[in-house]
């Protein structure tokens, strides 16, 4: 008797082989078994996305936080994590996690498989740039998709952008 662990081996076929050898009968009996593992448990994605700051101005930096996990019972294949980031927002390669990368506007993170438990966390630095509108808040969330998993979003995290007004006064002579 032996035990498999059906996450790993999940739609894939086993062949076991068993054979008898013996010095007082003649021959050796000997046979093979296939079996598919079927019925694979679904993995299911949680998604969390975190601001390092509730309030900037503009050409500040800061990072936001992507926490991915599996809370399902399989195995989740090929997660990625994207991002679309706002024209208001610059985003800064060198000090964003180096599973990232930018195409277009879209941070994509991944692909990675994620056991049961399992989680990641990326961080992706952005700075605000001169189109950014002052004091209006920045809003945005995350997707997490899988091979075999369904997509999930996730919260919205609003910044707010803070601009400070210069003092100034005129003085007519």
């Amino acid at each position: 008797e032996f035990d498999v662990d059906v996450q790993e081996l999940c739609g894939e076929t086993i062949e076991n082989y068993a054979s008898v050898d013996t010095t007082n009968i003649q021959g050796a009996l000997s046979n093979s078994v296939q079996t598919v593992i079927g019925d694979c448990p679904d993995p299911s994605l949680y998604l969390e996305k975190t601001a390092s700051k509730q309030s900037i101005g503009i050409g500040e930096t800061f990072h936001y936080t992507l926490f991915v996990e599996n809370q399902g019972l399989g195995r989740a294949q090929n997660v990625t994590v994207t991002d679309e980031i706002p024209s208001s927002l610059t985003y800064i390669q060198g000090s964003s996690s180096p599973e990232c990368s930018l195409i277009g506007n879209i941070v994509t993170c991944g692909p990675i498989d994620l056991d049961t438990g399992d989680d990641e966390t990326y961080t992706i630095a952005v700075e605000t740039n001169q189109s950014t509108p002052c004091n209006l808040p920045i809003y945005n969330q995350a997707d997490a998709n899988a091979d075999n998993a369904v997509p999930v979003t996730s919260n919205s995290e609003s910044i707010d952008v803070v601009c400070l007004n210069p003092d100034f006064t005129a003085v007519k002579s």
